[in-house]
């Protein structure tokens, strides 16, 4: 529904008389999802160069009134699926839920040598011809190269194609003369306020532009190349050029998606969180972590069975180590004794009915053949180079996968699971617990591993102490490397508001309500982040651990 607000009687999604007992009585059930807010529904129809804004046409309500509320204003629009984190993503083989963002980085999206038609473009020898990349260990390029023309989270997507592409975001952004203009920047930023670079003023925006950013960082030969292209990358001839048309490109709009991804994939890799008192009592502190969480350390390497899943220092068999070492594709058992073949790192742990939310199983954004390297080799596709001889249609575990998350700081990245459907670590080790939500309904899907444990409520309270344990303190205090510049982030829309201004279509946008995250420098925040559960309506400190 429209401008919902989620309660603290909201969660669990998936309620049981006892919880701690996965066949008891269901009080409730919820196929919801705690999700981002995105754009409002608009018709993409231009970028306008020097404007951080784009020009678009509204959508009436007949188009989809699934984005209206009860007032006939449009309300922001959310993403499918819960958002995980980008602190230690870089250690993630591949990146998003389903793992769409591929371990290849392509230049141009999230989908690596699943697509060949690819290319950024080279400048040899004053020449410009097309080249295809592909290049490793870069998933989070390749993720970072998906919202920014999403529909939903960060561009237009009316009814009527196309949207914007990559070409078009990159004349628009490269046309602008002030990066982050209206962001505050903290003077002391760890990375753009470093001494000698002159970046940060302390006040908004930064002294350069993405021109200059671009040019430092990068070779000649991937932006200083001549002449301009069509969003083909076929040359245009001279006398028709005109560097104001929103469909003539240089080298370097032509190349941003290239630009952007590898750039935010470098920053988003300082975001190491490694300083907990888990890696202090590893290190030899054996005061580092309470006895309660000592106790909890135990549970989760021994009778939790937690290290099938979330084993290593990066806590998730996802990982580049994970994959290096077992293998791109497993062959295990399954709940029925048979056995099936799955991407390693990604596990139907049976949050919610496979029906609910294919997962592995769905297509990518090319061909549409399944995102699953486990289900394209069954399937008789060898797109990838496996570990494991997988027979043309042997039985595979993909269908409801989804990539297993890192536990580090999972106190303040609550709520839990794509669906964001446990608000709080007590409800995440609940869930395990009991052995998931729906394994009789998914039995051919659901990991064999995911049997219920014998768990008291002292040794749940001390695996929770444990995963505490787990928190950064320079990520709870935004500190470095956890700085940031100032953000807003939308909050829904405060109770039936309307807007002051049509938007053209009869119907205004709802009022945003925004939350503002103030900037920070190196030294961190006196008021660290506030637990996501917290933030819930008749919430309290005792519900939230």
């Amino acid at each position: 529904m429209p401008n919902a607000q989620l309660r603290l009687a909201d969660f669990p999604f998936h309620k049981l008389s006892n919880p701690l007992l996965q066949n008891s009585q269901v009080v409730s059930d919820t196929s919801n999802v705690t999700r981002s807010q995105g754009t409002f529904f608009t018709q993409f129809l231009d970028v306008v160069l020097g404007n951080a804004n784009d020009s678009g046409s509204p959508v009436n309500l007949a188009i989809n009134p699934d984005v209206f509320n009860i007032n006939g204003e449009k309300t922001r629009r959310v993403t499918g699926r819960n958002t995980p984190t980008n602190i230690n993503a870089v250690f993630n083989y591949r990146n998003f839920w389903d793992g769409r963002a591929q371990n290849e980085f392509n230049g141009n999206n999230p989908f690596g040598d699943r697509d060949p038609n690819a290319n950024v473009l080279i400048n040899s020898g004053g020449v410009l011809g097309k080249m295809q990349i592909s290049l490793k260990n870069s998933s989070l390029a390749s993720q970072a190269v998906g919202p920014p023309n999403n529909g939903v989270e960060m561009a237009f997507d009316g009814p009527n194609a196309p949207g914007r592409d990559w070409k078009k975001l990159g004349k628009k952004m490269l046309s602008l003369t002030k990066p982050l203009a209206t962001q505050k920047v903290a003077i002391d930023d760890s990375v753009l306020g470093t001494p000698g670079l002159g970046l940060s003023t302390g006040g908004t925006g930064l002294s350069t532009t993405y021109v200059a950013l671009i040019q430092q960082a990068f070779q000649p030969q991937w932006w200083n190349g001549p002449g301009y292209v069509d969003a083909s990358g076929a040359f245009i001839d001279p006398q028709n050029v005109d560097p104001s048309r929103t469909n003539q490109y240089n080298q370097m709009e032509y190349n941003f998606s290239m630009f952007w991804g590898l750039a935010i994939q470098a920053y988003e890799a300082t975001l190491i969180s490694d300083d907990s008192p888990f890696d202090r009592f590893m290190a030899g502190n054996r005061t580092a972590m309470s006895s309660l969480a000592q106790k909890g350390m135990n549970i989760f390497t021994g009778k939790g069975h937690c290290l099938k899943c979330h084993n290593g220092a990066e806590f998730t068999d996802a990982a580049v180590s994970s994959i290096a070492s077992q293998g791109i594709i497993q062959r295990v058992f399954a709940a029925d004794g048979g056995t099936y073949v799955r991407d390693t790192g990604f596990h139907n742990i049976s949050v919610r009915p496979t029906t609910d939310d294919p997962g592995q199983a769905g297509g990518d954004g090319i061909t549409g053949a399944p995102l699953s390297v486990a289900q394209l080799a069954a399937n008789g596709i060898n797109l990838y180079p496996t570990n494991l001889v997988v027979a043309p249609g042997e039985r595979t575990g993909v269908h409801g996968a989804f990539k297993t998350p890192g536990l580090r700081n999972i106190e303040l990245t609550a709520p839990a699971f794509h669906n964001g459907g446990e608000k709080s670590p007590t409800d995440g080790v609940t869930f395990y617990a009991r052995g998931g939500n729906f394994f009789n309904a998914n039995l051919a899907d659901v990991d064999v591993d995911l049997e219920p444990r014998s768990l008291s409520t002292s040794d749940m309270q001390a695996l929770v102490a444990f995963l505490q344990a787990l928190t950064d303190a320079r990520v709870k205090n935004q500190s470095a490397p956890f700085d940031h510049p100032e953000l807003r982030i939308p909050n829904g829309h405060p109770g039936t508001q309307f807007s002051l201004q049509d938007d053209g279509s009869g119907f205004g946008n709802a009022v945003t309500n925004f939350i503002p995250i103030n900037a920070t420098g190196r030294n961190g925040t006196a008021q660290p982040f506030t637990k996501f559960c917290l933030s819930l309506s008749n919430s309290t400190a005792a519900a939230c651990q």
